[in-house]
């Protein structure tokens, strides 16, 4: 219907017509470009209709108002409503009020929302008392104002038990009425900064939303990026960044040290170790702010800043000291390939092990070092190669496609389709592999894109044993194009569009399954969707016809041999079984996702579950680790993190039975 086709165009012409305030960037010559990219770019662009329409309101709703916790039903309603009129009537003229009344009904929830909290503040001092509350979004609604008001209070008190819990882990000397004092000042400021970031939300940043919602709606991996956002996307690809080089999780509300890359400016303090709590961070005003329950996006936005500038970090150490570390942020290059001997002296092997992070370009990219290495472990006459794709979200696909060559005696690589139907085959045309030893390949959920390009290609080729968990399920290629403004070429954005599907060498799609292991480790959401799986709009694609219909009898049954040890020994394997109670204390928490805010019981649950994790890298005899070359200044901290890794352990057991066969 040609009439939505111009709603949409309008909705993005009007809002930015009609807006008050100055907006940044976005004019409205350049706008309709989006609308004509994603159609004649798209690899399966969407109709402009009401089914389309509806999908774009609701992303832009969960992209404004995710936990539901803003607007109320009949404001949502309102919205909707507004939405509705616009794709029927002369819109040229009233599809300002779609941004504007949602901007104004933002506001005013805002305003309500802090109202609750500061309600929730006065009577949540009782920590011990029984309170539940539902975290599984899903099985949230938009409600009433006083149904909600119930609900912000909950909400507080969940952050008010979680700083408590994380100041009593990293302050434990103080009294508990100096502890509930401290986790309610911090709380306060949690939600002081929360809705300090909503309200600096301007109407400019809905029409972006929207916009969003739009190309997303077409494929969840399609999207707007601005000008930072594709920087900082850029950064990532090519391996650097600005900042003092660690990595961090939140799991105990302060942030965590999980590695200290070396030669970065933090490893070269000699004061940042693993497990350290970050306790306080300096902003850029030399503020010092309190750690404790910050998101990871501010603690990166924290970390990082200009080259040159400092920032001072406090830590707690394992040993209970508190230190501040003042930091000199420079460039710090991100993990790039690897390469280390294990080995195991009861089995007398020894095996070679690649760990590729990313599909990354520059300086040659990420193949030439796999090559380097690869000659490095053959140099040490290794008995096989474990490649380690655990974790990487792809990259370069002509870097996956040089990787894969490496392992084989030519043939199909890749296959592509584009928005025009074209099929596109890539083929090894070098007929020698310069590596012919045995191969496992190691893959989780995480792995994604060029990971299930070369996994699903070399398990095609029956090359590699590929052992591990299902991985991601991205099976599009994705380009960007510039969004530009046509009457003085002003570049505006950028959009991220999948612009083919991708098929692996015999013509499988890895889009939304992924590829499923040879052999299956236990994980901790094995009874959990992962992956493309949990995302709406997803793409499916039918898988090509077979290149090859070859089928090696002898490799399968080799495969079920190798299948059955692995089984026997995870049966038997402590840290296995463990994770196997993991995974379904895991699936009970889905299932039953009212948690309980009586502060001992979640405290005890709490701990049981990170006490677990500790058990699970306790358990273990440490795999003999050394470096491939004598240059590897890195050693000690692949050794702490690989040492005791349960999944490499079973991999190794796995490539002594394939030596075996």
């Amino acid at each position: 219907m040609p009439y939505l086709r111009l709603f949409l165009i309008s909705i993005f012409i009007a809002c930015i017509c009609s807006c008050s305030q100055k907006v940044y960037d976005y004019e409205p010559t350049a706008l309709p470009e989006i609308v004509e990219t994603v159609k004649y770019n798209h690899v399966a662009p969407k109709d402009i209709d009401d089914q389309l329409l509806n999908s774009i309101l609701n992303r832009f709703l969960e992209e404004i108002d995710p936990q539901k916790k803003i607007f109320l039903e009949k404001e949502v309603q309102q919205i909707k409503s507004i939405s509705r009129n616009l794709s029927s009537n002369g819109f040229e003229y009233t599809s300002t009020a779609f941004i504007n009344e949602t901007y104004d009904i933002l506001q005013k929830g805002i305003v309500r929302a802090e109202k609750h909290v500061r309600n929730g503040s006065a009577s949540n001092r009782n920590v011990n008392k029984e309170a539940y509350l539902e975290t599984d979004i899903e099985k949230i609604d938009f409600t009433t104002n006083a149904l909600l008001s119930k609900r912000w209070k909950l909400l507080h008190k969940k952050q008010l038990i979680e700083a408590l819990y994380a100041i009593e882990i990293a302050e434990s000397n103080l009294s508990f009425e100096e502890k509930i004092s401290k986790a309610s000042n911090l709380t306060k400021a949690y939600f002081n900064s929360y809705f300090s970031e909503l309200k600096s939300k301007t109407r400019n940043d809905l029409i972006e939303t929207y916009m969003k919602a739009y190309v997303s709606s077409n494929d969840s991996q399609s999207t707007y990026f601005s000008h930072k956002e594709k920087e900082s996307w850029s950064n990532m690809l090519n391996r650097s960044y600005v900042g003092i080089g660690i990595r961090f999780e939140t799991t105990t509300n302060y942030p965590v040290v999980t590695y200290v890359m070396y030669n970065g400016p933090a490893w070269n303090t000699g004061k940042i170790k693993v497990d350290d709590k970050i306790l306080k961070i300096t902003n850029h005003e030399n503020q010092s702010i309190d750690a404790v329950g910050l998101s990871v996006d501010k603690v990166i936005e924290l970390l990082k800043g200009k080259s040159g500038s400092t920032v001072t970090v406090t830590v707690k150490h394992s040993n209970n000291q508190i230190e501040a570390v003042q930091i000199k942020r420079g460039r710090v290059e991100l993990s790039k390939t690897v390469s280390l001997v294990l080995e195991n002296p009861e089995e007398k092997l020894k095996v070679g092990y690649i760990n590729l992070p990313r599909f990354y370009s520059g300086q040659g990219g990420c193949s030439v070092h796999v090559l380097e290495e690869i000659n490095n472990l053959k140099a040490k006459k290794v008995d096989g190669i474990i490649l380690d794709l655990r974790n990487n979200k792809g990259g370069r696909s002509n870097q996956a496609r040089d990787i894969i060559s490496y392992f084989i005696n030519g043939g199909p690589i890749m296959q592509t389709v584009d928005s025009d139907g074209y099929l596109e085959i890539y083929k090894d045309e070098d007929k020698s592999a310069e590596y012919t030893g045995k191969l496992v390949v190691l893959v989780n959920e995480v792995s994604s894109s060029a990971s299930e390009l070369v996994s699903g290609t070399l398990q095609d080729y029956q090359r590699a044993v590929i052992v591990g968990n299902q991985t991601y399920g991205k099976g599009t290629a994705q380009n960007f194009f510039e969004v530009i403004d046509q009457e003085d070429s002003t570049k505006i954005g950028h959009l991220k569009l999948s612009f083919a599907s991708f098929y692996t060498g015999n013509g499988r799609s890895v889009q939304y399954h992924g590829v499923t292991p040879d052999i299956v480790f236990p994980s901790k959401n094995m009874h959990l969707k992962t992956g493309a799986r949990v995302l709406k709009n997803q793409l499916t694609f039918k898988d090509l016809k077979p290149s090859s219909t070859k089928s090696d009898e002898g490799y399968k049954k080799i495969i079920s041999q190798l299948q059955t040890l692995s089984k026997t020994r995870q049966a038997a394997n402590e840290s296995f079984i463990q994770l196997t109670e993991i995974a379904q204390a895991a699936k009970e928490i889905k299932e039953h996702s009212l948690i309980n805010l009586n502060y001992e019981v979640f405290k005890q649950e709490k701990e049981a579950w990170q006490n677990s994790y500790a058990a699970l890298m306790d358990s273990k005899k440490p795999i003999v680790i050394s470096a491939s070359t004598p240059d590897f200044d890195q050693l000690s901290q692949w050794k702490s993190t690989l040492g005791k890794d349960v999944y490499l352990r079973e991999a190794m057991f796995i490539m002594n039975d394939l030596l075996g066969t």
